[in-house]
């Protein structure tokens, strides 16, 4: 990747074990619980992945790329159908078991889409991880 931007998310301590979480986060049906009620439209998923729009990101397709057992998750995705992207979650677990994540998305973006898309995906990310704190329902 020539331009390769990365945008990275806080730390997040969540109410689960790292385990609970990568075992929730690997189905793709459940990606859709991190996502605020009424910002996505469209929301297609099956256990490997997931298609959804949001403003103003547009069309967003994701798919699980590779998984280490509660350590990890890579998804690769695409938006608006030209722009690939891999989102890379870190699970760490505390001294309480509590699994802590950090996300990084990595995209090929040019200088000029890079200042456009900032925003968004920095808004997009900080939204993903505060869902996933506020979450209490992971054996669901």
């Amino acid at each position: 990747m020539a331009n390769l931007s990365q945008f990275i998310s806080r730390l997040a301590t969540l109410t689960c074990t790292g385990d609970d979480f990568f075992t929730f986060i690997t189905d793709m049906r459940n990606f859709g619980q991190f996502i605020p009620e009424g910002s996505a439209k469209g929301w297609q998923a099956d256990e490997d992945s997931c298609l959804f729009t949001i403003a103003p990101m547009g069309e967003i397709s994701l798919k699980v790329l590779s998984k280490a057992r509660a350590s990890a998750v890579c998804f690769s995705g695409i938006v608006l159908v030209t722009t690939a992207f891999t989102l890379h979650v870190s699970i760490l677990e505390d001294e309480n078991s509590k699994a802590n994540v950090k996300l990084l998305m990595e995209a090929d973006l040019n200088p000029m889409l890079k200042v456009m898309a900032s925003g968004p995906i920095d808004r997009f990310l900080e939204t993903l991880v505060t869902e996933m704190e506020n979450f209490r329902e992971w054996k669901k």
